[in-house]
């Protein structure tokens, strides 16, 4: 399913081009930011609208490391970030070395 849903996202990516898709890009970061402000861990529908915007989020971001051709270079910083506060944590005595 994840060849079809890669194949689908550059099908639209294509269809509408890098500009339009980066400012859908800012609107559908601005509903997660609206989503995650009204969080509630004890209403579930403002975890599942959570899921939903952050779904969106994706399937935009996805079109624009595809349309600029970055996929790479997005994985090699969060890579970079993620082994980052790695060490950073356990610096901080949050997690045991392993």
């Amino acid at each position: 399913m994840i060849n079809k849903n890669t194949e689908q996202i550059k099908l639209i990516a294509e269809k509408y081009g890098i500009n339009n898709q980066i400012i859908k890009l800012m609107e559908e970061c601005g509903e997660l930011i609206t989503a995650a402000a009204k969080y509630d861990p004890q209403h579930r529908q403002t975890i599942e609208h959570i899921a939903e915007e952050a779904g969106d989020v994706r399937i935009m971001i996805m079109q624009i490391e595809y349309l600029m051709g970055i996929q790479t270079t997005v994985q090699e910083s969060m890579n970079k970030k993620i082994n980052r506060q790695i060490s950073r944590m356990k610096e901080k005595g949050l997690l045991k070395e392993v």
